[in-house]
């Protein structure tokens, strides 16, 4: 996992790194979706997630979940159009999971997508990942750190 302006960015997810997404394909073709480390550490203290329901077919960029903290109210976009097929039930309970553990229990949703190989091309992976969200960290001169 590489580290950038005390932010963990995993080198083995699919980022939107304009939306501040991941997404991590399964070996059944679904993908999982969730906030990224910058994302959940700029939210601050997430209070509510609310996942869409399973059943729910989302267009990419559209809401996957709607989350809460004491800063910032806001959707987690999809990035990918697909069918919900499991939401993170937890994250209704305690919110803050994200902030705990944004790649791994604070997922949001899994999506079963319309068209994963079309859509994945708009998204960066690997090193062109952490160096995508390296180079906007710099530009916003943004860091994870605590304060």
């Amino acid at each position: 996992m590489a580290e950038i302006n005390k932010c963990n960015i995993p080198e083995d997810l699919y980022y939107d790194v304009d939306k501040h997404v991941w997404a991590r394909l399964e070996g059944d073709g679904t993908v999982t979706v969730g906030m990224t480390d910058p994302a959940q550490s700029r939210a601050g203290a997430i209070l509510y997630a609310h996942p869409k329901r399973v059943g729910a077919t989302l267009a990419k960029g559209k809401s996957t979940a709607t989350v809460e903290s004491g800063k910032w109210v806001g959707p987690v976009p999809a990035p990918f159009t697909g069918e919900v097929v499991a939401a993170n039930d937890d994250l209704n309970k305690d919110g803050s999971i994200i902030n705990k553990d944004p790649y791994g229990a604070g997922w949001i949703v899994k999506l079963k997508p319309a068209d994963l190989e079309a859509e994945k091309a708009a998204l960066v992976y690997g090193k062109e990942g952490v160096e995508a969200y390296r180079k906007k960290l710099q530009e916003e001169n943004y860091s994870c750190a605590k304060e």
